[in-house]
């Protein structure tokens, strides 16, 4: 096993636990569906996360070539566990409730899940930089500054429109993000 081998265990281990709440939320919500106030914006909030954890792991292939020290792994495990635990605020322990609602459950949580998410992209974002496996500026710098600032966005406004916009122009950030400029590994990479 190599070095990056063994860093990436653990950094996958919380990615996989966030993966692991979100897959059993959204089969809590099937299994209650009938019972459950179902809110949308909620859900694809959820589904951006599922995404961004894969994002987040597909481009770890950058630090295949890292010459790893304590501090570099302690702030590569920042990130997925900055997402973990907006995950873990977004994804109700409620559902089960006759009366629960996911768009009350996201009302209570969206000004922490979206500072947590401003968060975990600005560590994301620097990570290829720090690590020196990518120039502080390249083509992705502009869409993780779009990111944060959406995420900044979503934490001062509470107004309905203001997020289901936002989910929205995430949502089309991702894509481009992930089929343009990161479709394959160690895309930005200063070789």
């Amino acid at each position: 096993m190599s070095l990056f081998e063994f860093v990436l265990v653990m950094v996958s281990l919380i990615q996989a636990l966030g993966v692991t709440l979100i897959l059993r939320h959204v089969a809590a919500v099937i299994r209650y569906r009938a019972a459950l106030v179902i809110d949308w914006v909620p859900l694809a909030w959820m589904g951006l996360q599922f995404v961004a954890t894969t994002w987040v792991w597909w481009s770890l292939w950058d630090f295949a070539e890292v010459e790893w020290t304590y501090p570099q792994f302690f702030y590569l495990l920042a990130a997925p566990t900055v997402q973990f635990i907006a995950i873990s605020m977004l994804v109700s322990t409620d559902v089960e409730r006759p009366d629960a609602s996911l768009a009350d459950n996201f009302a209570t949580v969206r000004l922490p899940f979206m500072l947590l998410l401003a968060a975990f992209q600005t560590l994301s974002a620097l990570d290829g930089w720090i690590f020196g496996v990518e120039p502080f500026w390249n083509s992705l710098r502009i869409l993780q500054l779009l990111l944060v600032g959406s995420y900044l966005a979503g934490a001062i406004s509470s107004r309905r429109i203001v997020q289901v916009v936002l989910v929205v122009f995430i949502a089309a950030q991702y894509v481009y993000g992930l089929f343009v400029l990161r479709y394959l590994p160690a895309a930005f990479a200063s070789s």
